[in-house]
């Protein structure tokens, strides 16, 4: 099953009937009902550019700086702890009624178009790989709810899905290319866009890897210096990435694979704590290169390359030409078995 990013996972799967209610000019109402006490909410646009701490009142109205349009979080929080839910959101005068149990849950949603159609987004993209879909299927559903989502930033959720699916191949992300023309620049720069990272992927063909800093385990910094006739797999992630953790055990135990291949594999960390990087490594006794990203810099690899989504894999010759992009092991040793 092709992986989603990690924002997509945190969408809350319900479904009512989208009716009309008052509420009375607000841009959103929010009713949350608990057996619990709550202390305050939180309500926030994705980016925290539009970010608000209010008293707990049964009933919450509040306007945002830009209207409703936007991927938001909405937390509680009871005895110190949060509580949270992600909800893609447009209209006017929207309706938000959820509830409190063990966790916060979405009831209903009312006045917004976009909720629903996220919904069924998901529903129909499980029902794609559940039905092993052909691409050609999976890219026209893709490409016609970017365009009919292009002003609106749930698009940009939608674009890296189709990027992540067709990274290696530049024909299929020029698709994009005349969709993104349309879209406002305001919302080319929103904290979800997608359109660095198809630029990065169309336009980047190599890196001059020698150039960047990386630190070591034991906190020397160095630069890698690659062999020209080699190829390398570099594996980007970090600690408190399931995925991430969930391959390292697959590669554990393949790493035959990199030497039937003559591929070195080459760990790069995005992790700032260096002891809990470390600690990580030596309990899992994960002995192939690893390295760490220099923060300090005012460059690293992961901003260059456009790597956001974790893990990521590049697979490079030794000159620091990108040859190929994969979201997960499984789908670096598929290239390798065509």
């Amino acid at each position: 099953m092709k992986r989603l990013i990690p924002v997509l996972l945190l969408i809350v799967l319900f479904s009512c009937e989208n009716t009309k209610e008052e509420s009375e000019g607000f841009d959103l109402t929010l009713s949350i009902s608990s057996q619990q006490q709550i202390d305050s909410v939180w309500i926030s646009d994705i980016g925290q550019t539009d970010s608000h701490h209010l008293p707990f009142e049964t009933t919450i109205k509040h306007n945002f700086k830009k209207g409703v349009n936007d991927l938001y979080n909405i937390g509680v929080y009871i005895d110190g702890k949060r509580k949270t839910q992600q909800i893609w959101l447009d209209g006017q005068e929207v309706i938000v009624k959820g509830s409190v149990a063990d966790r916060f849950k979405i009831d209903t949603v009312i006045n917004s178009k976009i909720y629903y159609e996220a919904i069924d987004f998901f529903k129909e993209m499980t029902r794609l790989d559940e039905a092993n879909a052909d691409s050609l299927t999976f890219d026209r559903f893709l490409l016609k709810t970017i365009e009919s989502n292009i002003e609106h930033p749930f698009a940009h959720i939608v674009a890296i899905n189709y990027i992540n699916r067709n990274q290696n191949d530049k024909t299929k992300l020029k698709a994009l290319v005349p969709l993104y023309e349309k879209q406002s620049d305001s919302l080319k720069q929103h904290f979800l866009s997608a359109v660095s990272r198809l630029e990065s992927t169309l336009n980047v063909d190599e890196v001059a890897i020698s150039k960047y800093e990386l630190e070591t385990l034991e906190k020397t910094v160095t630069q890698l210096n690659l062999e020209p006739n080699k190829r390398y797999l570099l594996d980007f992630w970090f600690v408190a990435c399931p995925p991430c953790i969930r391959d390292h055990k697959q590669i554990a135990e393949q790493l035959q694979v990199f030497d039937d291949n003559d591929i070195t594999l080459i760990g790069i960390s995005t992790d700032q704590n260096h002891d809990t990087w470390k600690k990580y490594l030596e309990k899992h006794n994960y002995t192939w290169q690893n390295y760490r990203e220099v923060y300090a810099e005012e460059n690293t690899l992961t901003k260059d390359l456009t790597i956001w989504a974790f893990p990521t894999y590049i697979l490079i010759s030794g000159d620091g030409k990108i040859e190929s992009r994969f979201n997960t092991f499984n789908d670096f040793k598929s290239s390798l078995n065509p």
